[in-house]
């Protein structure tokens, strides 16, 4: 979309922004997603296009850089967590559930170390634009690919930055998830306390505890993750209609298949055709029923 300049909204100065990523989302980024339910969606058009120029005087930004990264971190962090000693001594059965703890915070934690180094890329040469409610506005660059803007907040950083030309609605809803940020903090912090428990003290008993306690949290994080998603999305959009008209350049069909919504519903947001009924922007109607009836309807 090219530049147009300056456009008021509501209290809110933002202008279209210079190219930041265009191509297509990495697998790995997608499958990292999935896998950890708490990836930040908005950064996979960063870390995850074929092309990318970064924030900081034009170096590409491609998905290796940050990956090595967070590896190298995070490998680190185990072997001064991991005693070496204590491997041996361990029973299979813990040693067995080392290794998926290790593997949970891997991926729990490499998401987080891209979300923020590209956080802080991007707060180095952004340009604040205005305010809307008090909370800063950055630019970064035009979006040519459909639906022709993206909008997002990083949690290094109470602000919104916006690529291309997103209608106020879009902020709005950014705008409630920095409102929310203490609940997404806390949601992100719970695993990874209790990953590192477990590789603090590698004892059995331990190990059985963190494994129960990660089992039952990462069943319930898309349940939570839904309900704050779709609280911002009733403060941004208000009602079906609304989001139909911002998305309305890449909507699609509703899948017919049980099994392919169900996957859908694997994310931090619920499926877009969920959210562009009007049933969803009704508070009455429970986040659970919604993804019953969706998954189990024909």
């Amino acid at each position: 979309m090219p530049a147009k300049g300056p456009r008021r909204l509501s209290g809110a100065w933002y202008v279209d922004l210079a190219v930041v990523a265009e191509g297509k989302s990495c697998p790995i980024c997608e499958v990292l997603g999935v896998a950890s339910y708490i990836f930040y969606p908005e950064i996979r058009a960063y870390c995850g296009a074929r092309r990318a120029k970064s924030a900081v005087a034009g170096d590409s930004l491609g998905i290796l850089t940050p990956l090595i990264f967070s590896i190298v971190i995070w490998c680190a962090v185990f072997c001064v967590l991991i005693p070496l000693r204590n491997l041996p001594g361990l029973h299979p059965t813990a040693a067995w559930l080392l290794a998926v703890a290790a593997a949970l915070a891997m991926a729990l934690a490499i998401p987080l170390g891209i979300a923020f180094l590209v956080a802080l890329l991007l707060r180095a040469r952004s340009k604040k634009v205005g305010e809307l409610r008090g909370v800063p506005v950055y630019w970064l660059g035009p979006y040519t690919r459909p639906p022709g803007f993206r909008a997002f907040t990083l949690p290094p950083f109470k602000a919104i930055f916006v690529v291309g030309d997103p209608p106020e609605r879009v902020l709005r809803h950014e705008l409630r998830h920095i409102e929310q940020g203490k609940k997404i903090t806390y949601l992100r912090a719970i695993p990874l306390g209790l990953v590192f428990i477990f590789l603090g003290y590698p004892a059995p008993w331990v190990a059985t505890a963190v494994s129960i306690g990660l089992l039952v949290f990462l069943f319930i994080l898309p349940y939570i993750s839904w309900t704050l998603e779709r609280d911002a999305d009733i403060h941004g959009f208000e009602n079906a209609e609304n989001y139909k008209r911002t998305y309305k350049a890449v909507l699609k069909k509703r899948p017919k298949s049980r099994l392919m919504r169900f996957l859908r519903w694997i994310s931090t947001h619920p499926p877009w055709w969920v959210r562009a009924s009007e049933r969803y922007y009704d508070r009455r109607v429970s986040t659970l029923r919604l993804f019953l009836e969706d998954v189990f309807s024909r």
